[in-house]
């Protein structure tokens, strides 16, 4: 194999360094080719100029972060434990604790930081970062959240530390979810209506899976729903939405609730297609057609488009929704902006809601993580709608969910 290289060093020398054998300028053209991801041609000329200047440590530090980045850590492995640890600038011990990380290591990457923390005591907070990411190989969740919560908000590592701890938190697998939503009109012949749910949630290799039972007190009637949600992994970056409740007859709720859509999410984009059936009785069983659009920054802001379509007694009714979103650093939280104008209601509940002739709402919706596992989600809607020709309400919506993870 080196035979090999000396050859394409041989033929390629001529082509890469030109007329230059500066070692200045063949390190700043090695530079410059990686930053155009060509790391094969920058390879040839580090290992050219570290053979020619063996003593020479930013020219075998950079060689060896090629070969890291070109997907070769165990050639960037082997250049950097050439020297012994307690030796290496704090550049090379960086470098090879990322390389052990990359060859699944935590032992030696536990060693590493433990070095760093003694010999360079100002960047405690990244080697504490270094060993929770090695704890985190080696399973132990508990050891690297205690790691994690010593790194102070104020720190340079604080939102990559909360970051790994979100991806911790994560992979516990239920959830538990009680909410009370209430809403008021400014015309006092119209009673609140109150709607609570509780739920359950798990995680299987399929998909996560939602059980929920919903109790209303809305026109003098007293009501439950059975409802379950699923949502369905197709391939790495599709999947599918169902939905399904059930009610008594004569209830706020409709006896039979269904929905479906197909979700497919790429880095920024996000679009879906589906329906939502709702069977009140034989007379009132409106089917919406509805989907998404949505596309999110690389600063994590998300804006959504939604239709929903309905086909009601020969009459199209539509609403349409847009929510601007804001992910905050843990990407567990967010704050986030509804608007939407059309005929349907925030919550699909009864037939005549349905038939509003027209509506405006503007909300606020937020969901922040509190102590790790805890969700506390507040939802504030106003909307102004007429409910009969000429005849215009103030509808305010208030729901408090909170959630716990186990």
């Amino acid at each position: 194999m080196k035979s090999w290289i000396a050859i394409c060093l041989l033929f390629a020398s001529p082509v890469l360094f030109g007329q230059s054998t500066d070692p200045d300028s063949l390190f700043l053209e090695a530079r410059s080719l990686a930053e155009k991801n060509d790391y094969s041609d920058a390879i040839l000329i580090m290992e050219e100029l570290s053979g020619k200047y063996p003593g020479n440590r930013d020219f075998s530090t950079y060689l060896a972060r090629l070969y890291y980045w070109n997907d070769s850590p165990q050639k960037a492995e082997e250049i950097l434990t050439r020297r012994k640890a307690d030796e290496l600038y704090r550049e090379e011990l960086d470098l090879l604790i990322q390389v052990e990380n990359k060859l699944f290591k935590p032992t030696e990457m536990l060693s590493l930081s433990d070095l760093g923390m003694n010999r360079f005591p100002e960047a405690k907070d990244h080697y504490l970062y270094s060993k929770a990411m090695a704890f985190v190989i080696l399973n132990d969740d508990t050891a690297a959240l205690e790691l994690l919560a010593q790194i102070p908000k104020d720190s340079p590592e604080y939102n990559a530390a909360d970051y790994l701890r979100t991806e911790i938190l994560k992979k516990e697998k239920n959830t538990l979810s009680a909410g009370y939503l209430v809403t008021t009109f400014n015309e006092t012949a119209f009673d609140p209506q109150q709607i609570a749910f509780v739920e359950y949630g798990r995680k299987f290799k399929s998909g996560t899976h939602l059980f929920r039972v919903n109790y209303a007190h809305m026109f003098g009637k007293q009501a439950v729903q059975f409802e379950t949600d699923a949502y369905v992994k197709v391939k790495s970056n599709n999947y599918i939405y169902a939905n399904l409740g059930v009610s008594e007859k004569l209830s706020v709720f409709p006896q039979l609730r269904a929905g479906f859509e197909f979700y497919r999410e790429q880095k920024h984009f996000s679009v879906s297609l589906g329906a939502r059936y709702l069977y009140f009785d034989n007379m009132n069983a409106p089917l919406l057609l509805t989907g998404h659009i949505a596309y999110t920054t690389n600063n994590a802001w998300t804006a959504n488009y939604r239709p929903f379509v309905s086909f009601l007694d020969n009459k199209t009714l539509a609403s349409h929704l847009v929510y601007f979103r804001k992910a905050l650093p843990n990407k567990e939280s967010y704050i986030q902006l509804d608007m939407q104008y059309g005929n349907l209601p925030y919550f699909y509940l009864t037939s005549d809601l349905l038939s509003r002739l027209e509506a405006y709402r503007i909300g606020i919706n937020a969901r922040f993580r509190v102590k790790y596992n805890w969700f506390v989600q507040p939802v504030f809607m106003y909307e102004y709608e007429e409910y009969v020709p000429a005849n215009y309400r103030n509808r305010y919506t208030f729901q408090l969910i909170l959630s716990h993870r186990f």
